[in-house]
């Protein structure tokens, strides 16, 4: 049997959280994890819904099918927390801390060529600083204290593509054998995120009080995202990739096999 790692957290819960609250039974191929790395698929034989940027790095071995992502243009889970106005900030060493790719990359691509800050040095310690970046259920946190931007919208103000968080892997080389298995997951996984629009209420309602974050921040985020691969976020997609391959030692011009099984409408 091929498994299938799925991140439960507030970026994905409207695919994970009807597994989660028991809405629907999950499958025994389905393994919840808080974040799901490129290193979960290392031997090729899971699927994934996993960070976009990590999925770069599982192109040799696997394709990407577009019925099944989360896909941002205006409002995502992903923010430049600054200590000062953005416009303020001349000089900053920015504070990654345990940000996920895709919020690394989107801040590389945004925090000087959109908000014109000089960055000294891009740091993973705990250390405070003016610019922070957080991404999932932290950067969904106030804190009146502090400016807030959103990432997301910075990167769509700046080049008009939209932007997957999250995209499915499926192993090629059983896409070309039997396609059928992973059809199904899929269809699965679609099929959760059905309930969570018939429910939203009460999903916006329970994720923002179990997370302790700003239920309308989440409430912007579901009512933004897509659950396919669009054809402006896969460009948006290898465009950011090659924007910061070399900082973030990614391949360079990725060639991804894109599948799709016509669950999903084009938008």
């Amino acid at each position: 049997m091929i498994n299938c790692f799925l991140e439960a957290n507030a970026a994905t819960s409207q695919i994970s959280y009807p597994f989660q609250a028991g809405w629907l039974d999950t499958p025994d191929w389905l393994i919840l994890r808080d974040r799901v790395t490129d290193e979960f698929l290392v031997d090729g034989d899971a699927c994934a819904l996993v960070d976009a940027i990590d999925a770069t790095r599982l192109l040799e071995t696997h394709s990407v099918v577009a019925d099944l992502a989360l896909v941002s243009t205006h409002r995502g889970p992903f923010v430049m927390r600054t200590t000062q106005r953005p416009d303020e900030v001349e000089h900053a060493t920015v504070q990654l801390g345990d940000v996920c790719p895709a919020a690394e990359a989107l801040a590389r691509a945004t925090v000087h060529h959109f908000y014109g800050i000089d960055v000294v040095d891009w740091n993973r310690s705990q250390q405070k600083s003016e610019v922070t970046i957080l991404d999932g259920a932290a950067a969904m946190r106030p804190d009146a204290d502090t400016y807030n931007e959103d990432l997301v919208r910075a990167w769509f103000i700046l080049t008009s593509m939209a932007i997957p968080t999250h995209l499915f892997v499926a192993p090629t080389a059983l896409l070309e054998s039997d396609q059928s298995e992973i059809r199904r997951m899929v269809e699965s996984l679609r099929q959760a995120s059905s309930v969570s629009d018939d429910r939203r209420r009460e999903l916006r309602r329970n994720v923002s009080g179990d997370l302790e974050i700003d239920r309308e921040h989440l409430t912007e985020l579901l009512n933004d995202q897509k659950t396919r691969l669009t054809k402006n976020a896969r460009k948006g997609w290898l465009d950011l990739a090659n924007r910061v391959a070399r900082a973030m030692a990614l391949p360079v011009g990725p060639n991804p096999d894109v599948v799709s099984f016509g669950l999903a409408k084009e938008n």
